[in-house]
């Protein structure tokens, strides 16, 4: 949508460059696209497929991209939601970085946590911001390794989330990205999260 186009014009804008997969999440099974040229997937998930699972095969190609290839997982809401309420994703349960609770949708506002406000993601973001949006009510997992480090919390509990696993990284992001009732993905904020990510990420190519 139109939305995710913008997201897209500012990711190029930046010197990104920024290919759209032809095939939806339902029917990915992790060789359309491959992901052997790529350094980043931005998991996009709330317009029509959030009742419908990936296959294993794309799953189990998304946890090798990140953990063996090296490469940057951002997710957002609906991905939390699936996993959580639908079962969905449960190769994937590594990459995905929130407790489901609940969900919100209206005015989210955003809010550096403290002991993080030096961190290079957070260089242009300000300390505080609001953005219309859905979002997810609830707090960052735990895992036995590699721990979730809170950059943002949001109005009900975590907002921006970070986490390296083997050789790459991971984004988590409470809001609930392109949903086509919202414009999340247009707001100027959101997308230099993105943006601030991807400069702090450097192609596993590049060393």
């Amino acid at each position: 949508n139109s939305n995710t186009l913008s997201l897209k014009s500012a990711l190029e804008d930046e010197g990104f460059t920024v290919s759209l997969s032809s095939t939806n999440e339902s029917s990915y099974n992790g060789t359309n696209p491959a992901l052997s040229s790529y350094d980043a997937v931005i998991h996009l998930n709330g317009t029509t497929t959030y009742n419908s699972d990936m296959p294993i095969g794309g799953q189990n190609a998304l946890v090798d991209f990140v953990n063996t290839q090296g490469g940057l997982y951002i997710h957002s809401e609906w991905t939390i939601w699936a996993n959580s309420q639908r079962g969905h994703y449960s190769n994937m349960a590594e990459l995905i970085l929130f407790i489901y609770s609940g969900w919100g949708t209206g005015v989210n506002t955003y809010t550096e946590v403290n002991a993080q406000s030096s961190h290079e993601i957070l260089d242009d973001i300000p300390v505080s911001f609001s953005v219309s949006c859905g979002w997810n009510k609830g707090i960052a997992k735990t895992f036995e390794s590699n721990p979730v480090t809170v950059l943002m919390t949001d109005n009900h509990g975590d907002g921006i989330v970070i986490r390296e696993y083997g050789n790459g990284k991971i984004m988590g992001m409470s809001h609930s990205g392109n949903e086509n009732s919202q414009s999340t993905l247009s707001d100027s904020n959101i997308q230099q999260l993105y943006i601030c990510l991807l400069y702090t990420s450097p192609s596993p190519r590049d060393g």
